[in-house]
């Protein structure tokens, strides 16, 4: 089970690899996509959808903890009717 202080560790070493080696790239070729990080070997997964971008993601790391996002986004997801 994942603690609290466990995700936001994941979130904050992911979010940071995002931002420090890929957003310019990403967010130039891959905008709207979904991207999957495992931060500890630093691979990424792309996908048309967060299912898609984690699936890829688990099938490869499947005992590590992914951090999914959407490219040029604030949230993966959005809820009820708003942007």
């Amino acid at each position: 089970m994942t603690t609290s202080a466990q995700s936001e560790d994941l979130a904050t070493r992911a979010k940071s690899l995002y931002d420090l080696r890929w957003r310019e790239v990403m967010e130039r070729t891959h905008l709207h996509d979904y991207l999957a990080i495992e931060p500890d070997s630093e691979q990424y997964f792309l996908g048309g959808s967060l299912s898609e971008a984690m699936v890829a993601a688990h099938k490869a790391c499947p005992d590590k903890q992914i951090f999914g996002l959407r490219i040029g986004h604030k949230a993966a997801v959005h809820l009820g009717g708003m942007w």
